[in-house]
C-alpha cells in the first residue's frame, strides 16, 4: 500500500541536496578568491629590518670626499692695556673717544670721583662706547690707610650713580700704595692695577715725540703682572690732555694694527 505523504517528503528531501551542493561551491570559491587577493608581502619581513642590516661604512666614506686643507693658525698679536687717568675731561676726553672708536680700540678710564659728577655725560659716554670704568679716587689726593676706604668709597657712589657701574678696580694716585691702601681696596672688593710703562705725558716738559718714542717701547716692555702684555699709563685731563691724544694718534696710526688692545683684567 502506498503512502503518498511519505514519497512527498521523500522527493522534497532529494531537491534540497543540489541547492546545499551550490551553495557549499559557492562559499568554496570565494574563500579561494580571498585567499588569493591577500598580498604575499604581508607575511614577508618588513623593509625596514632588511634595509638597517645593510652595511652603510662604505658608502659613508666614499661620500666624504678628499680632508679639507690645512691652514696655519693666525698669527697672534702681543697684548697691550691702554689706561687713562684723571678723567673724565669736557675737552680731552670726547676727542679721545672719538680716535678709540675710530680705530675700535677698548680702554680702561680710571676716573675721578668729583670729574664724574662735574662732567656726568662724558662719564656716560665712556661706559656706552664699551670702556671700562675704575675708581681713582674723588679728588686725586694721596691715599692714607685711615682714609682710603672713605676716599674709595664715595668714587664708588658717584660713579655708580652717574654712569649705573659699579668699578670693581682701582688705581691710587701717583701709584702711591702700600699694604694698608691695599687692604682698604681689598674691603671694598677692589682690584689694584698700576702700570708698566709710563709715557710721562702728563710732563709738560716732555714732547710729542717723546711720548710716541715711549710708546714704541711697547712690544719689547717688561712686565710681571700675570697679565699678558704691559700696561701703558696716559692721561686724558688738564691741559695736556690733548696733546696725550696727539701723540697717540700718531703711533695709532701706524700699530694700530698690530696689537690686541684689551681691557684691564676684572675691570
Amino acid at each position: 500500500m502506498d503512502h503518498p505523504e511519505r514519497s512527498t517528503n521523500t522527493s522534497r528531501g532529494l531537491g534540497r541536496r543540489p541547492a546545499l551542493l551550490l551553495l557549499f561551491a559557492v562559499v568554496g570559491g570565494l574563500s579561494l578568491v580571498l585567499t588569493l587577493s591577500v598580498p604575499s608581502t604581508a607575511f614577508s619581513p618588513t623593509p625596514t629590518a632588511r634595509i638597517s642590516a645593510k652595511p652603510t661604512s662604505t658608502t659613508t666614506a666614499q661620500n666624504l670626499g678628499p680632508p679639507p686643507p690645512q691652514f696655519p693658525p693666525a698669527p697672534t698679536k702681543p697684548v697691550v692695556y691702554l689706561t687713562f687717568d684723571d678723567g673724565p675731561d669736557p675737552t680731552s676726553t670726547p676727542v679721545l673717544l672719538d680716535m678709540l672708536a675710530s680705530y675700535d680700540i677698548a680702554a680702561t678710564f680710571f676716573i675721578l670721583g668729583h670729574n664724574t659728577v662735574n662732567f656726568p655725560d662724558v662719564a656716560v659716554r665712556t661706559v656706552t662706547d664699551g670702556h671700562a670704568v675704575a675708581n681713582h679716587t674723588y679728588h686725586h689726593r694721596r691715599m692714607t690707610p685711615s682714609g682710603s676706604v672713605a676716599q674709595l668709597q664715595k668714587t664708588q657712589d658717584a660713579i655708580e650713580s652717574t654712569t649705573g657701574v659699579l668699578p670693581t678696580c682701582y688705581r691710587p694716585p701717583y701709584g702711591a700704595t702700600s699694604d694698608g691702601v691695599r687692604a682698604a681696596g681689598s674691603q671694598l672688593g677692589l682690584t689694584e692695577w698700576l702700570w708698566d710703562l709710563d709715557t710721562r705725558d702728563w710732563d709738560e716738559k716732555v714732547a710729542n715725540e717723546q711720548i710716541v718714542a715711549a710708546l714704541n717701547q711697547t712690544e719689547s716692555f717688561s712686565y710681571s703682572h700675570g697679565l699678558e702684555g704691559p700696561i701703558i699709563l696716559m692721561h686724558d685731563a688738564g691741559p695736556e690732555g690733548l696733546r696725550t691724544v696727539d701723540a697717540l694718534r700718531v703711533w695709532l696710526d701706524t700699530n694700530h694694527t698690530r696689537f690686541d688692545f684689551r681691557i684691564l683684567e676684572g675691570c
